[in-house]
Order: structure tokens, then sequence, then C-alpha cells
């Protein structure tokens, strides 16, 4: 009687050089598939750079850096999933629109017609990012763990100054300041402030909200100066996504609390108290 082999035995057949197939195809998909340029990612979704940052900033997207660098040294990579992701944002559309728009005003500019531009400034497309900060939070918790930088850019931009040349519309501070406001009141009536600490920087609080301590940092209630060396436009975006996250945290953080919202501000205090007393609510 003939006795099996080893290899019908184990089921492990092994190739030259002792490596067996499992190995191989865990090997298999190398560096080239799985990363992609940001040209090939520009070409690919048919956007301008601007608005490709713009949209990685607000889905929450990142270059990343491969092992090997198939396409050379000197240019960015993003994951091909990452890509595959931005694909299927309903923004993208959007931003075509708005694109295309863009150019009209642009025409109505060069031929002076004042009133076409007028009209069509009125009738600009707008989008909103609720969406994405539903798709980026899951769970409440998870938005507290990440709200440093978000107060942290939220309460700068409400002591910018508005500025047209720098591209910083008076809609936007107003509405930063609105908010910082807010928390800080939330934050008052609560008690939740555990440390604070002045720098040169500004001052620093750390406050305990849901368990979670969040830390942000507010500038110093002086003039303050623009910097050109900044990229605005990369702030301005960020800041965006902020202020839609922001609404939404300082709602759910009322309504947990049965508190009143928006809550009614003192401006008495405001203007007598530069720093978080200033936010305090009206009593009942």
């Amino acid at each position: 009687m003939v006795k099996p082999s080893k290899n019908a035995q184990g089921g492990g057949s092994k190739h030259a050089g002792g490596k067996s197939k499992k190995k191989q195809l865990k090997v298999k998909g190398g560096t080239a598939s799985r990363y992609t340029t940001r040209n090939q990612a520009l070409n690919r979704l048919q956007l301008k750079l601007a608005d490709f940052r713009r949209l990685c900033i607000l889905k929450g997207i990142h270059p990343r850096e491969p092992k090997k660098k198939v396409k050379g040294q000197g240019k960015t990579y993003y994951h091909v999933k990452d890509i595959n992701f931005l694909a299927h944002e309903p923004l993208l559309e959007k931003f075509r629109h708005l694109r295309a728009y863009e150019r009209k005003i642009k025409k109505a500019k060069a031929k002076k017609a004042y009133h076409q531009i007028d009209r069509l400034e009125e009738r600009k497309p707008q989008y909103a990012l609720d969406h994405l900060v539903k798709e980026r939070y899951p769970s409440f918790v998870d938005a507290i763990r990440d709200l440093d930088d978000p107060l942290t850019l939220v309460h700068l931009f409400s002591l910018l100054p508005a500025d047209k040349r720098h591209g910083i519309p008076n809609e936007v501070v107003t509405r930063a300041r609105t908010l910082g406001l807010e928390f800080q009141s939330f934050v008052t009536k609560t008690h939740a402030l555990r440390k604070v600490f002045i720098s040169v920087k500004g001052i620093y609080y750390q406050a305990s909200i849901y368990g979670q301590e969040v830390t942000w940092l507010t500038p110093h209630a002086l003039a303050q100066t623009l910097p050109e060396d900044v990229d605005y436009r990369v702030m301005l975006t960020f800041l965006e996504f902020y202020i839609a996250m922001m609404g939404f945290v300082n709602y759910k953080l009322y309504y947990d609390r049965s508190f009143r919202y928006p809550p009614l501000l003192d401006t008495k205090l405001e203007d007598a108290a530069g720093g978080i007393v200033g936010g305090v609510p009206h009593p009942g």
C-alpha cells in the first residue's frame, strides 16, 4: 500500500524557497495599488486644488506617508480608500455648481453689470454640513473629546476683525463670537470650570464636560493684527466645519440640562467683563 505524501496530509504545499501560498497572498497588492498622488486624485474627482483641499478638511481626510513612494519623493500621497470615500460625497456636486456659479459672477463683473451681480449674489447656492458632523462624530461623547481645537479656533476668530482683503466676513466673526459666549455661559452655569492658566499666548481654560476634560485657549482681549504669512482660506475652512459642529454641541449641552437655548446673554456683563464671566445668561 502506498503511503500518502506529506503535502497531501498537511495541505500546506510549499514552493521553492520554503514560502507558503498563504504568505504570498498577503504580499499581493503593493504600495502602488493602495496609494495615489494628489494629481491623480484631482483628475479622478474633477476638482480644482482649492476645492479638493476644502473637501479634505471638511471630511477629515489627511495625506499619507507610504513606505515606498512609487511615483516620486516630492509628491503628496492619499489612500485610495479615502479618495473613493470622497467620490461619493454629496458636497462634490455642490462644489462644482458653486464653481460654475462663480464664473457667472466673474463674467458679470467684467461686463460691469452691477444689477446682475447683486441678483447673482443673492441667489448664490448654499450647502449644509450637518451630515458631515453626524458622520465624523457618531456619538456625542466623540464630539466632546474633539472639542479642544474647535473651541480654540472659534474663540480666536471671535476676537479677530472682519477683513475683506483676507476674506474674513463679518457674519463668520459674529457667529463665532455667539457660539463662544454660549459655551462660556454653559460652563459658568454648570460650574464645570476646573483650571485656568494665564500665559503670553492667552488664557487657557479646562472644563470637565460629560466626564471629559476639555481644554481651550482664548486670546487676550487686545487689538489683533492679521499677519500676511497665514493662509486664512484654510483656517476659514476649518472654522466653517467647527461652527457647524459647535452649533450641535451647544444645543445638545443646553437640551440635556433643560436650559433655554439660545440663552439670553447679558450685554452689560459682557461689556464689563473680558473673560468667561461675560457670557452669564439672565436668570430664568
